[in-house]
């Protein structure tokens, strides 16, 4: 059930994907010709816009089908976490911090380090990074939620909420532009991924 659930929502991101890429095209046409009024011209404005609507389409795909993507590769985190096997919050800490900075590898939303703390956690987690992430003022960021580090990396706090109550944190740098659906998506990640998983295990800790 599930499995035929992907496919068909996998279908309807391939669709979705090759419309926009149609509609961009074809507006992209309809302007030109109304600039030039000459079929000939047309040709060459004709192959780059369809470089264009090709591009278009193929980042729509990749936006459209991250929900998907995110819902089966962090099935993987869930059955662990259900079955016991992932049940040390240290352990939680690393595999989540891990896994985020893994995921969101995207143009306008690249997680190159992350630094995670869950309730209970001895100490947090700290991935390898070249930005000094334990000196980014973690009050500010709970504050604003994200801080410019510098020109290429800025860096953004997630809290972990359950029921109110907030249960920890990912701190999150990325590298390069950012753009605004990032923001959507970590809020997506934190409310239908995280935050009662983390719960599962700060309660198994216990």
């Amino acid at each position: 059930m599930k499995s035929s659930f992907f496919k068909i929502f996998e279908f309807l991101v391939a669709v979705t994907a090759i419309a926009t890429g149609i509609v961009v095209f074809s507006v992209l046409m309809t302007i030109a010709f109304f600039l030039t009024h000459d079929y000939v011209l047309m040709i060459p404005y004709g192959v780059a816009f369809a470089v264009i609507a090709v591009l278009a389409g193929a980042f729509s795909y990749v936006i459209f089908s991250i929900p998907f993507d995110l819902a089966v590769k962090f099935d993987v985190i869930k059955n662990d976490i259900a079955s016991g096997k992932l049940s040390d919050i240290d352990e939680a800490q690393k595999t989540i911090g891990e896994f985020t900075i893994q995921f969101f590898n995207y143009v306008g939303a690249d997680v190159v380090c992350a630094k995670v703390h869950f309730e209970g956690g001895k100490k947090p987690f700290v991935s390898d990074c070249k930005t000094d992430i334990n000196g980014i003022s973690q009050n500010e960021l709970k504050q604003k939620r994200k801080h410019r580090i510098d020109r290429e990396h800025k860096a953004f706090y997630l809290p972990v909420i359950f029921e109110e109550r907030e249960l920890g944190y990912l701190l999150l740098v990325t590298h390069g532009p950012v753009y605004p659906f990032f923001y959507k998506i970590l809020e997506y990640y934190e409310d239908f991924f995280l935050d009662d998983q983390v719960k599962c295990v700060v309660r198994q800790a216990k």
